[in-house]
């Protein structure tokens, strides 16, 4: 494992859950020159005590039955301070990546669902997406087809991820594995596997959004206008507590780089039943670029992204969080 530090001298003085745009310029210099160092963290030995970061590696169900649908799942458990990274990692770290052998089950593929991640507000206006505290990566494996000698299936996941504080980063690799039997399953880890399914998105534009997009020279440029909806003060306009503010988290798209989402509108304070919150009270605007790189040279632009707005409701509760993943393509 490899610590890379960076004086307060350097960082000013940091926010909360930050990293410093200096400490991010040797993040990047590490990895361009091939300096970054790794520790593999075996599921067998004994978690260090100095790892800021627990894993486990979890099934939904007691068993695996042929014909029948499982859900696998990694658990991060985040040590207070520390924060690890979304599949865009924004303007600092590395995404959270898992490489998954199934072992016994035979299936061509399978995608790792990444929860929606919070917004970190690094020294020097750097903006990150990812967790803190816990969260669970997982996958679901439908219509499981297993070779017709197996008995027990083993799973093994090869995890990587960068970990931060406000002063200093730890790239990390673990492999885990757990062997499960084969045949009748009870469900086992319900609760986390529905807490975190909760929070993956839904496909499609909210109903109270409007997009306008525009192509230019570079790229495009997309407007998402959100409508309060009747009978609400307003679209809670930053993370506090319990509530969930409005933001776009743009989804890693080859060939194109989407540039820090923009907040535009009217915000006023207003009392809830979770404290004083920050809202929108009238219409806000979601401003988002997306440029190409060098090697992109023709083709249509996108924009994809996961869009996450609550309400505050005229009774000052909040309503649950609104999650969706849509994509907006122009051009040719």
């Amino acid at each position: 494992m490899t610590m890379l530090k960076a004086s307060r001298k350097d960082l000013g003085k940091p926010p909360f859950l930050s990293v410093g745009t200096h400490w991010y310029k040797q993040i990047l210099t590490a990895l361009a020159f091939g300096l970054w160092g790794t520790t593999s963290l075996l599921a067998s030995s004994p978690q260090p005590q100095d790892i800021p970061v627990a894993l486990d590696l979890l099934a939904d169900r007691t068993a695996v039955t042929q014909g029948g649908v499982i859900r696998l799942g990694v658990r991060f458990q985040i040590a207070p301070a520390w924060h690890i990274y979304w599949k865009n990692p924004g303007e600092s770290g590395f995404a959270t990546k898992i490489e998954w052998d199934l072992g016994e089950i035979t299936t061509s593929s399978v995608e790792t669902v990444y929860p929606v991640p919070v917004v970190f507000r690094g020294a020097g206006g750097v903006i990150s997406y990812g967790y803190a505290g816990e969260t669970l990566l997982f996958v679901t494996v439908r219509d499981v087809t297993l070779r017709p000698e197996a008995k027990n299936v083993k799973v093994r996941a090869r995890v990587r991820w960068l970990m931060c504080r406000e002063d200093e980063c730890r790239d990390a690799r673990k492999s885990l594995e757990m062997e499960l039997p084969v045949g009748e399953a009870q469900p086992a880890n319900r609760e986390i596997f529905e807490r975190f399914a909760s929070l993956v998105p839904v496909e499609g534009i909210p109903e109270n959004v409007r997009v306008d997009t525009t192509i230019t020279s570079s790229g495009l440029t997309a407007e998402l206008r959100a409508e309060v909806p009747p009978k609400t003060f307003g679209i809670v306009r930053e993370d506090s507590g319990e509530a969930r503010g409005l933001y776009f988290f743009p989804n890693p798209v080859k060939g194109w780089i989407v540039d820090t989402p923009k907040l535009v509108g009217k915000v006023s304070e207003v009392a809830t039943k979770v404290g004083r919150l920050k809202v929108f009270a009238e219409q806000p605007t979601v401003s988002i670029q997306a440029r190409r790189t060098s090697s992109t040279t023709s083709g249509p632009v996108e924009i994809s992204g996961v869009l996450v707005q609550q309400f505050v409701k005229e009774d000052r509760t909040l309503t649950p969080v609104e999650i969706r993943e849509f994509s907006l393509t122009a051009g040719k």
